[in-house]
Order: C-alpha cells, then structure tokens, then sequence
C-alpha cells in the first residue's frame, strides 16, 4: 500500500487558503453593503429603499456563507451564489438607470466569484449569462420598459459603484490565489507523474460505485486495452474479475485487465474518504513465491493421495491372500481331511500365528494411510482388559 503523498499538508494549506479567500470576499462585501446603508440614511434617503437595496445586495454572499463552505456542496453553492450575484446585478441596473446605470459593473461580480474558486468554466458561463441580461436590459430600455429613473436611488448608486469597484479588487487578489493554487496543483501533479513515470505502479481512485474518479502512475500496465485516460471507467470495464475486488478485504489479490495476452496484476484495495484506492502494480516476487508454494503443495497432495491408494489396494490384495492361509491352518488343526501329527499341528499354528500377525501389520499400516489422509473414522468399543491381558 502507497503512503499519503509528502506534500499533504501543503495540499491542505492551499485548500485552506482556497476556501478563505471567498469567504473572506463575502463577508468584505456584506461589510460594504453595512456602511453603504448607513451612509445612505444620513444622506436622507428613505429606509425602506434601504433596507430593501441591502436585503437583495446581501443575498449573495449569505448564500456563500451559508452553504459555500460545507464539504461536497461546495460546487453546486458557487453555481447558486453565481447566478445571485447575476440576479442582483440586473435588478440593481434595471432600476437605477438600465443601460446608462452605473451599477452595470455589478455584472462582473459572477463570474469573478466563480473565477475566486477556480471554477473557470463556470466563470465563462457566468460571463455569457452577464452579457444577456445587460443586452436584455438595453433592449428593454430601447422599447420603453425600463422607466426607473436614473436618480431616484439618490446616493445609493454612487455608493454602490464605489463599493462595487473595491469588492472586485477583493475578488481579484481572491482570483489570484486560486490560480497560484491550481499553479501549485498542476506543479505537485507533475511531480508525481514524474516520479511514477518510471515505476511499474498504477493508482486508481474509485468511487463508492466502483468508477474511476481519478488515476496516476503508469498506464502501460492497462496498455492492452489501447487506453489514454481510465476516468469514469467502471472497474468491470477494466478487469475481468471484477466481482472479487471488493470481497478482498483490503489483502492482496490477483487482477486481469481486459485485453489480449494481458498479464496478471497485483492489486491491494484501501478504503478512502467517498470511495476506495486501488494500487496496481505487476506481481510481485512474494506473490509468485505464494502461487509456487502452492503449487509444490498441490503436487506433494497428490502424490500422497496417490500412494494412499496404492497403500490401499496393496493392503486388500494382501488380506485376500493371508484369509486363505488362516483358513487352511484352521482346517488343518480341525483334522477335517483326517488325523494330523502333532508336528504338523505345531506347523499349522505356527503358519496361523503369522498370517494373523502379518494381517495385524496390514491392517496397522491400512489405518495410518487412512490417519494421515484424514479419513480414519474412531467408534468406541467395549475392551475386556483381563482378556487383553491374558492375550499379551
């Protein structure tokens, strides 16, 4: 298993110094919009209006405050706090002058957001949206539709192009440290890739379901299946054996990616924070020591299995032999086929003696073939000690 990076702590610092900077963009802002109003209702201006103008002007950076910060929303609050900031920006046009409002640079607010947190595209999006609603609002005001007038807002729009002006030299510095951020990222990133270039080791992080999130390291070891990028494959896509991955139990096992004559991988599976990370790597001298072992003790399993037998049959084939030797003794010492000498009587037990003996040795060496392949069956039986005695 792979340690954490190195540069954790750094990474962390910089995620610190991401999720600040926002923050500390919004409440900037709600702090102008504060003695903005102030300042408005020592001009004279009605609180209502104030009140009102403060409430919408505030929306956006509370939406950052509140939701902005919490872990796994962060993208879809930025989106929502975007399209705030769009809002406010062609309600505050629309009633202050429409085309000819000063407050029209509140349409950069947006996508500035967006760019504080490095969500680029979305800036993009936000600029495009940013241009529509000044466009819709110009038209609005060719038609004869936009018939707030240009002063009745009094100080409140200068104010709110002052305070618009200093919000976006926040948004600006905010912007800056995201970039050095992602220069930071993309630095420590090519870092790793240089580091695993050359070893033979790829790291997949999969989500909950099992689909690639991200991948570094040597992709040559999937390079059978003519791949240049793995996110957002399903591991199935990739391994034939798929199924066994996840009943690992964070031990080593065996992998095979799809693909012709693609060899076997060694894989370990450790759970992380949203899913897993899966370290490939070819196989190691451990493993192929462990398939090896194995193997010899297949084979040593075998050939003990096949001696059992022949100790088997051997030992029928001798007990078929020693029945007639005990019965013909028998016979003999019975006299059945007429009168025997004593001599003969001393021989045919003696021949008796040993085909018993002998049958005890087969039978002896019948049960320990049986012992040590693991198929003696014991039962208790009553012994009669006296007799054993006697007998010994």
């Amino acid at each position: 298993m792979l340690a954490e990076p190195v540069g954790l702590d750094n990474r962390q610092m910089q995620d610190g110094v991401r999720n600040l900077s926002p923050a500390f963009a919004s409440a900037f802002w709600l702090g102008l919009i504060i003695v903005a109003g102030l300042a408005s209702l020592l001009s004279g201006l009605d609180y209502r209006i104030v009140a009102l103008a403060m409430t919408m002007s505030a929306a956006p950076a509370l939406i950052d405050l509140v939701t902005g910060r919490s872990d796994g929303q962060s993208d879809i609050s930025d989106i929502w706090v975007v399209f705030a900031w769009l809002g406010l920006s062609f309600v505050a046009v629309l009633t202050s002058g429409a085309a000819a409002s000063p407050l029209a640079i509140l349409f950069a607010m947006g996508p500035l957001h967006a760019l504080s947190v490095g969500r680029y595209r979305l800036g993009i999006e936000a600029s495009v949206f940013a241009a529509i609603g000044y466009l819709s609002i110009a038209a609005l005001d060719v038609l004869g539709f936009a018939n707030f007038p240009a002063g009745w807002l009094g100080a409140l729009s200068g104010l709110g192009v002052l305070i618009s002006v200093l919000q976006i030299g926040v948004f600006i510095a905010a912007t800056r440290a995201a970039i050095q951020n992602r220069v930071a990222d993309r630095e420590a990133l090519k870092v790793w890739e240089e580091t695993l270039s050359g070893v033979p080791v790829l790291i997949l992080k999969l989500d909950a379901a099992g689909r690639v999130v991200s991948w570094i390291g040597n992709i040559a070891l999937m390079a059978s299946q003519r791949k240049t990028d793995l996110t957002r494959f399903l591991i199935s896509d990739l391994f034939n054996n798929a199924e066994i991955i996840h009943s690992s139990g964070g031990e080593p096992f065996r992998v095979l990616p799809k693909g012709e004559e693609t060899p076997e991988l060694e894989a370990r599976l450790v759970p992380v924070t949203g899913g897993y990370r899966m370290v490939l790597s070819p196989l190691s001298n451990a493993m192929m020591e462990a398939d090896r072992l194995r193997g010899d003790l297949v084979e040593s399993e075998t050939a003990y299995r096949d001696q059992a037998r022949w100790v088997a049959s051997l030992g029928h084939e001798l007990r078929n032999m020693l029945n007639p030797v005990g019965g013909y003794s028998d016979l003999i010492l019975a006299e059945r086929a007429g009168p025997v000498g004593d001599t003969y009587k001393d021989f045919a037990r003696s021949i008796k003696q040993g085909a018993e003996h002998l049958g005890m040795l087969v039978d002896d060496l019948m049960t320990a073939t049986k012992s040590h392949s693991g198929h003696l069956s014991l039962y208790p039986e009553t012994l009669d000690l006296r007799l054993e005695i006697e007998d010994a």
